[in-house]
């Protein structure tokens, strides 16, 4: 059940991803919105992989997000941005907080279906 909901929110933050090509001059933060995105695909892509969502793998990502951004100073072709660095960090906010709401749910899922199961079943 956790991994689909991880997975439904890799498809909706590609969607916004892809739209987000089609209304780049419109929005003015159009131009930090894939990084802010990429946060939400990765994370939850890594939390398919493992399973569940793990602080510490999550934690990893964000640093490597951010060096990456700060390589793009060498990167030829590549622009360097401290809003895409705030964008990636209020990203990992977010779904810090997402993650950990679907987190908990799963564990109240799991006592409240005990406790049901205990209630009605011999």
């Amino acid at each position: 059940m956790v991994r689909i909901f991880y997975f439904l929110n890799t498809v909706v933050a590609y969607a916004l991803f892809c739209w987000q090509e089609e209304a780049a001059p419109a929005y003015w933060f159009a131009q930090n919105l894939p990084s802010f995105l990429s946060v939400f695909i990765g994370g939850s892509l890594l939390a398919m992989w493992q399973g569940n969502y793990d602080e510490y793998g999550f934690v990893y990502y964000l640093i490597g997000a951010c060096l990456y951004e700060v390589m793009q100073i060498y990167i030829p072709e590549r622009t360097f941005d401290w809003w895409d660095i705030f964008a990636i960090l209020i990203g990992g906010l977010l779904y810090y907080g997402l993650a950990k709401a679907v987190k908990k749910s799963k564990v109240v899922l799991k006592i409240w279906t005990g406790k049901f199961l205990r209630f009605y079943l011999p």
